[in-house]
């Protein structure tokens, strides 16, 4: 575990201690992107309480950067249904609250399951649009990533 993951319970106990939900919520979601690999489990129950507390707190951002958490997770787990499902909820929600980058990044990871499903001509699509959508925001770490995984997705597609 990096020094990350093994800081997020103490987070969550101090944020405890200081009576602030949504800084335990947070370091929630942060267990669950450090862990998602390694304690699927562990990431899943951290990621389903931080759910309940940004929905609870009104949070759209949080809710919907936990959404996508757990939906990375499903994937990882390899419930590629459920992620969609996820994702879908997530994206829905960001574009509700006018949330673009969450947006950006429910697209790259919805473009993962979607390759995990042997359904490269969709993923490609919702790659060509996180990457468009990316530029036109200037925000270059989902480019450089969305970029990435397209161009891997198309080197293999064109292989024999």
């Amino acid at each position: 575990m990096d020094r990350k993951a093994a800081r997020a319970p103490a987070a969550v106990g101090l944020a405890r201690t200081h009576h602030s939900r949504w800084t335990v919520a947070n370091a929630q979601v942060s267990i669950m992107v450090n862990l998602h690999r390694m304690r699927p489990e562990e990431a899943l129950e951290a990621g389903r309480a931080a759910l309940r507390a940004f929905e609870e707190l009104g949070d759209p951002y949080g809710t919907c950067a936990a959404l996508r958490g757990l939906a990375v997770t499903a994937r990882v787990q390899g419930r590629l249904e459920t992620a969609l499902d996820l994702h879908a909820e997530s994206h829905r929600l960001a574009q509700a609250h006018h949330l673009p980058l969450l947006e950006i990044a429910n697209r790259i990871s919805e473009a993962e399951c979607r390759l995990a499903l042997g359904r490269t001509q969709d993923a490609v699509g919702i790659l060509e649009r996180a990457v468009d959508d990316s530029r036109r925001l200037r925000a270059s770490q989902p480019e450089s990533r969305g970029a990435q995984l397209l161009a891997e997705t198309l080197e293999q597609t064109v292989r024999p």
